[in-house]
């Protein structure tokens, strides 16, 4: 989520008529870095670079390099348009140097815009996003585009042996309107069973035509808060694992849900948020962050073994990495206490799903492994 009170303190700035928010809480992107430097020990707002806003994060993924890498890209980029979408609570956005700068500067190699907050400055902030990824030259994207078949499109990666399909829920707040259509831009929104059943015809496409591959799909699904898992979601993620589908990436609350293995894959049902500019704001009833570590950010790498000459891929571990954001919104390893404080709320979550979760010897580090014997 690099908008709003991140994009004050980077390089390229809205100006100031486009920070303005229609809000209830905050009425201009300052306000998120005023609660921020209220936090900190700070005078004055920083002027972060890419590299010092991704601080210990960039240590983190070069540790593992070469690894293949995807995001969810929260927020529209858009420096052009207005046009707040018509009765959206809650609409933010960045610039487009800002928001592509820093997944650069990350090493990216792929975001999913199929989320809640892609369209929320309407079609012309999202043919923005769209226009300034393609730009890029060194990101691609999946779950969104010009029309429907770009949309659903999925995006193979040869240097990691990767394929990848970004989908959306209206579960997750995500307007019907903003669905792609043959001829209108719009997103991989999920809105009747024929739409389950279309994707999990299309995992199993994809396995067949790349049986090497490691499949994922990437799934904004579910709501902001609370542990339990819907067993609509729960169904969904298992049916696609059956497809073929090795990766389950979910993701829409604002704190980590639980994992599971599941045939020997992975289903993360909410990974948190790696990002955002939350840094300061007190829990109230609406943001119980601290009750589900919300106050925490994650970085997540998960590794499969190849087991046969079949090339079939179980999993076998997965580090997870957790950060705090201080000094206005610059990510840091976490200390021991908060490290330990997750593990105590998320170690019964894990458990439900098979898998194991503990501290490393590494600095902020938790590892998750399966509770038994992988089938071979």
């Amino acid at each position: 989520m690099p908008a709003r009170g991140l994009d004050c303190v980077l390089p390229y700035p809205l100006d100031d008529a486009r920070a303005v928010l229609r809000e209830t809480c905050c009425r201009h992107a300052r306000d998120y870095v005023r609660l921020a430097l209220d936090a900190s020990t700070l005078s004055s707002a920083p002027q972060h670079t890419f590299t010092s806003l991704l601080g210990d994060l960039l240590d983190e993924k070069q540790r593992r390099a070469p690894c293949f890498s995807l995001v969810n890209l929260e927020t529209a980029l858009t420096s052009t348009s207005d046009d707040f979408w018509l009765g959206k609570p809650v609409c933010y956005r960045a610039s487009e140097r800002n928001g592509i700068g820093l997944l650069e500067t990350l090493g990216v190699d792929c975001v999913t815009i199929a989320n809640n907050h892609a369209l929320d400055f309407s079609l012309r902030g999202f043919e923005d996003t769209v226009r300034a990824l393609e730009a890029s030259g060194t990101l691609d994207f999946v779950g969104g585009g010009v029309n429907a078949d770009e949309a659903f499109r999925w995006r193979r990666f040869e240097s990691g042996g990767v394929s990848a399909l970004g989908v959306c829920f209206e579960n997750s707040g995500v307007p019907r309107e903003w669905r792609a259509t043959s001829s209108a831009p719009g997103l991989a929104l999920m809105t009747a069973d024929d739409d389950v059943h279309r994707l999990l015809s299309t995992v199993r496409e994809e396995k067949r035509r790349h049986p090497s591959s490691t499949i994922i799909v990437s799934c904004h699904w579910g709501s902001n808060w609370g542990w339990d898992v819907s067993s609509t979601i729960e169904h969904i993620a298992r049916r696609l694992v059956e497809s073929g589908c090795d990766i389950v990436h979910g993701h829409s609350s604002h704190h980590p849900r639980r994992c599971e293995l599941y045939e020997d894959k992975l289903i993360v049902y909410g990974c948190g948020e790696l990002l955002n500019d939350y840094e300061g704001i007190g829990d109230h009833a609406r943001f119980p962050a601290s009750t589900f570590a919300g106050d925490l950010r994650f970085a997540y790498f998960p590794e499969y073994d190849v087991l046969d000459a079949s090339a079939r891929r179980v999993f076998a571990h997965m580090d997870i990495v957790v950060f705090r954001q201080a000094n206005c919104f610059a990510l840091e390893r976490a200390d021991a206490d908060a490290v330990e404080r997750v593990r105590r709320a998320l170690a019964p979550q894990y458990a439900l799903g098979g898998l194991r979760l503990e501290r490393d010897t590494r600095a902020a580090t938790l590892v998750a492994t399966p509770t038994r014997v992988v089938k071979r």
